[in-house]
């Protein structure tokens, strides 16, 4: 009876239910706008870019992209016939790719455990708030999924990867790492060969055709140095100098807000917890752990308020972590209380959230 209830449908079930709620919530518009805009001007991009150069010139502290990476945009430009670019029909990418992506997870699970521990993480608070706004981070996760499941087609395999990659350029890292475990494995580097020359040659036609960085152009307070010249799409060396004098400050951010992605709410334990996940994923490495640390300290490069939305994705990635170790979870009585007690906190968490929606941002 518990494998049956534990059947990728009743994961989608239970999407459903937790999605319903946020039907029509739109909490901000900063995201909506700036994606929905850039692909609504496709091709009228001169006009766009100059709007957006005009109101970053007069806006403090800015923090919005000249234009971002065209993946997302692009999306929504080629899935226009389907929501008309109704904000509300747009947002359902976010229910729809996670229940993509937990078929695509359960039905390669190899025990019946993490799937209980899997149906646990979506309950988080963290994944839930993602319902109120649009996230790339959640299609291109989906799309890195279905590569790993194309893993004997190539080229299918490379089209996922480059689509995950220009949505997110910061997949980057899952990819080449992905692909280094692989030609390792396989002891050829032709993989990483195939992938490299259609993900720099996709980016130089673009630019051929259209002047523009496939990859979006972050210049912001970093440096003033146009992205758009380069293959990068932001300046790594200005971000390298603003990390220096606040590294230890921002690293123990970081780690903090890695327990917080677990824990779902701030509370001063989350550095532990941050701690104890790092320790696991160094102790018992796999290429998934190298993906994870990997992700998350690259974001010591990134001044910002909070990681947990940048984050999202190594929910991911961790469940991947743990089905690569073959995880077993005794359900013992302690583990059933513990398990209970998690659930029961992140089900007043999500519904504290969503009570609260008109405080939030």
């Amino acid at each position: 009876m518990k494998s049956k209830f534990l059947d990728w449908k009743y994961f989608l079930i239970l999407l459903s239910v937790l999605y319903y709620p946020y039907l029509n919530v739109i909490s901000w518009g900063g995201d909506y706008a700036h994606y929905i805009l850039q692909g609504k001007n496709i091709y009228n991009l001169n006009y766009y870019i100059e709007n957006q150069q005009y109101l970053n010139s007069i806006t403090e502290n800015n923090r919005f992209a000249i234009y971002t990476s065209f993946g997302f945009p692009l999306l929504l430009y080629f899935s226009s016939y389907l929501h008309s670019w109704n904000i509300y029909v747009i947002k359902l990418i976010t229910p729809i790719c996670l229940g993509i992506i937990s078929y695509l997870l359960i039905k390669n699970m190899k025990n019946k455990d993490l799937k209980l521990i899997y149906l646990i993480f979506l309950l988080n608070p963290n994944l839930n708030d993602s319902f109120k706004d649009i996230f790339t981070e959640i299609p291109a996760i989906m799309f890195f999924l279905l590569a790993l499941n194309f893993r004997n087609k190539p080229f299918i395999k490379n089209i996922f990867l480059l689509i995950c990659c220009l949505i997110r350029p910061t997949f980057l890292i899952f990819i080449m790492i992905d692909l280094i475990f692989e030609s390792y494995k396989k002891k050829t580097y032709k993989n990483i060969t195939n992938f490299l020359i259609i993900f720099v040659s996709s980016n130089l036609l673009f630019r051929y055709f259209s002047n523009y960085n496939l990859l979006g152009n972050y210049t912001s307070s970093y440096s003033s140095t146009n992205a758009s010249s380069s293959i990068i799409s932001f300046d790594i060396f200005g971000m390298f100098n603003s990390l220096v004098p606040v590294f230890f400050e921002r690293l123990f951010f970081l780690i903090s807000e890695i327990g917080r992605l677990f824990s779902g709410f701030s509370n001063p334990v989350n550095i532990i917890f941050g701690c104890l996940i790092l320790l696991l994923l160094v102790l018992k490495r796999n290429k998934y752990s190298y993906m994870f640390i990997s992700f998350s300290f690259f974001h010591l490069l990134i001044g910002t308020p909070y990681y947990v939305r940048y984050f999202l994705p190594l929910i991911f990635i961790f469940i991947l972590y743990l089905n690569e170790l073959n995880f077993k979870f005794s359900l013992g009585r302690i583990n059933k209380v513990f398990l209970l007690s998690v659930f029961l906190v992140f089900s007043f968490l999500s519904l504290n959230n969503f009570l609260n929606l008109d405080k939030q941002r």
